[in-house]
């Protein structure tokens, strides 16, 4: 491994940039942290940029050939400068530069598919529900999730340690959910949307083979423009006072009711 002993070293200056949304986006890259991140990481195939292991931490010797027979630079660097690069409180002493890689197919393409289950998300701005959301979609086996305007970044750092993994193995795709209602209608896909005020109930609808969830930022819902140009709108029917569910709880009850109804 190379060493870097000073926090004035262009590379890690340049990693640190990544702890920002702008950053992240000018360099198509994010920072993932842990041995478990790192290991989900492998296990998707995907390639890091860079390694980075903090001083005393030993990486697993299966990962170490692995990572050279992938020629991914690795760097070793003093708890000090490791933890300019951390954003956890106990840091484990790992980790890695992952780029950016779009879904491997377009949006467009998974749309034709017989059966689909999607999750559209509009506005969710806080990062560890869109990482749960994330990793619940892939859970209860979502075809992917659409990202609308005002959602919280996908790479927020919170965000991929909440998802756990499953942002390696999920399709994400990220654009505005209005200009996409058509085409997945004209795909023959019906888009649902959860709703506290909705008229129909959850457990009294019967899913259609094609399906998209619509839903909303935790302070009010989903928009009323795109509530508008849902097909169908439900309710999950609640028997306690709370007046709503967490978004990504709702997101869970969802996609349970969806392949529970698919398994019977």
């Amino acid at each position: 491994m190379e060493p870097i002993t000073s926090v004035s070293n262009p590379k890690i200056k340049q990693w640190q940039k990544l702890q920002t949304k702008k950053g992240r986006h000018e360099q198509q890259a994010f920072l993932i942290e842990g041995m478990h991140l790192l290991e989900e990481a492998l296990l998707a195939q995907r390639t890091p940029r860079a390694v980075i292991v903090r001083d005393g931490t030993d990486l697993p010797d299966e990962w170490l050939t692995m990572l050279r027979q992938k020629k991914v630079p690795c760097y070793v660097v003093p708890p000090p400068v490791f933890r300019r690069l951390s954003t956890t409180q106990h840091p484990q002493g790992v980790a890695a530069v992952m780029p950016m890689v779009p879904p491997p197919q377009p949006l467009e393409t998974l749309l034709e598919k017989r059966e689909l289950t999607g999750l559209l998300v509009d506005g969710v701005q806080d990062p560890g529900n869109l990482g749960a959301m994330v990793r619940t979609a892939e859970a209860f086996g979502a075809d992917f999730l659409l990202l609308g305007e005002g959602t919280v970044d996908l790479y927020n750092d919170k965000v991929v340690r909440a998802s756990m993994g499953s942002l390696f193995r999920v399709p994400v795709y990220q654009g505005p959910l209005e200009d996409w209602l058509e085409p997945m209608k004209r795909s023959g896909v019906t888009v649902v949307a959860a709703e506290v005020q909705a008229p129909e109930r959850l457990d009294r609808y019967t899913f259609p083979p094609k399906v998209a969830f619509l839903v909303g930022n935790e302070a009010r819902g989903v928009s009323s423009r795109l509530s508008e140009a849902a097909d169908v709108r439900l309710v999950i029917p609640m028997t306690g006072a709370a007046e709503s569910l967490n978004v990504s709880v709702a997101t869970a009850v969802l996609l349970y009711e969806r392949i529970r109804q698919n398994m019977c």
